[in-house]
């Protein structure tokens, strides 16, 4: 392995230890409340994108690139959900008296992408298209309307 991506590799690693250290850290402080809890899931959304980050800018082939891409994308694709439910949450306490029908467009739209990202063999091969640097596997845009649908979500 080439000493670059290596490095990159060892950055997205300590982000990794870092995110399950604030979530556990977090949850460990008050395991009942819904802040603390929301708090741990998105540590492990950001935590399981860094270790797949990691994984993925070092490897070998573009084949275990895009495994690794795919791997990272149950992170990112879900994590902008948790985000926002915390937020509003977190400012807006008497959001969790009306929750009902804003779960599903809060969290729709995150099961969704992973639908497109990952689980569908169709659309999931198409969305990732990855190329080496010396700092690794960069991934391109490949447009399309999945990616539109992200950058809307996002």
């Amino acid at each position: 392995m080439k000493l670059m991506p290596f490095m990159i590799s060892m950055l997205f690693f300590l982000c990794f230890i870092l995110f399950v250290f604030c979530g556990a850290f977090g949850y460990y402080r008050n395991r009942h409340g819904l802040e603390n809890q929301l708090f741990l899931v998105m540590c492990i959304l950001f935590s399981i994108w860094a270790i797949a980050f990691a994984g993925g800018n070092g490897a070998v082939t573009e084949q275990e690139a895009i495994l690794w891409r795919k791997v990272s994308a149950i992170g990112w694709c879900s994590v902008y959900s948790v985000i926002l439910h915390f937020v509003l949450l977190w400012t807006m306490p008497e959001f969790t008296k009306r929750v009902g029908a804003w779960m599903m467009f809060i969290y729709v739209p995150a099961v969704m992408m992973l639908y497109f990202y990952v689980l569908n063999p169709t659309t999931a091969i198409l969305q990732y298209q990855v190329v080496r640097t010396a700092w690794g596997w960069a991934a391109l845009s490949v447009g399309g309307a999945i990616e539109g649908a992200f950058a809307l979500y996002y």
